[in-house]
């Protein structure tokens, strides 16, 4: 099918896909477990900071309801998972997203989604960190992909706990994402291991003179601040 922003996605739940996956997700496992250069290797099938599936509506329409979609899509991840953590891949980390979309409520399949991430030694993660994050937060209402609380939840010391920011940042926070200076402290304060940046962030962050129409403007970079929240994370 085809959808905003791609030409032709399959539909992921089906024995056809499946089947030709399973000979790539394999080869590409055992590549990487020979080489074990990565601090962890993900595979997924997403976009917007990779926290939702493309095509969504579409795929719902092919399920008949967005329940059917949510029970195929838990049942497709619960199998990809399954099937990675089924490969030998030596001390290689594997990760996986909890991902989710605008147009369903999707915190219960997040959930289900890392609890299948858990059972199959498999890390888990979001690329959905933004600032409504922090006052969801504070209010007692879940995060994007809820995974404040499933970092909380899963906190094993061998677990990768990933988080990649929904677009782009602004220092300035003028933006649904917000600012790295606010962003990344809560993200390891609630257990977070790895942090992805967006280049623009980091460029935003050391590269004289740089600047985009996006979330840094003319005149900011270098951003110490930014420079200061990588720092405070680096090593952890």
């Amino acid at each position: 099918m085809s959808c905003a922003g791609t030409s032709a996605f399959p539909v992921i739940w089906t024995a056809e896909w499946k089947q030709q996956i399973q000979p790539v997700i394999k080869a590409f496992l055992q590549h990487e477990a020979t080489v074990n250069t990565r601090a962890y290797v993900r595979i997924s099938i997403t976009q917007f900071g990779q926290s939702s599936v493309p095509c969504q509506l579409q795929l719902q329409k092919v399920a008949g309801s967005a329940q059917a979609y949510q029970q195929n899509i838990v049942s497709e991840y619960s199998w990809q998972v399954s099937y990675e953590g089924s490969i030998p891949h030596g001390s290689l980390s594997i990760q996986e997203e909890t991902s989710c979309g605008p147009n369903v409520d999707c915190k219960d399949y997040a959930d289900q989604e890392a609890a299948a991430d858990n059972t199959q030694g498999v890390g888990l993660g979001s690329g959905g960190l933004q600032k409504s994050d922090i006052t969801n937060s504070k209010a007692g209402k879940p995060s994007s992909s809820d995974w404040v609380a499933l970092f909380n939840k899963y906190d094993s010391p061998a677990t990768v706990r990933m988080l990649q920011s929904f677009t782009q940042s602004c220092p300035s926070n003028n933006c649904q994402t917000g600012s790295l200076d606010t962003l990344l402290p809560f993200a390891f304060k609630n257990k977070a291991t790895s942090y992805e940046s967006y280049i623009q962030d980091l460029e935003c962050a050391y590269v004289p003179d740089y600047s985009d129409d996006t979330g840094c403007s003319k005149g900011l970079s270098p951003v110490i601040s930014y420079q200061q929240a990588f720092a405070s994370i680096r090593g952890k």
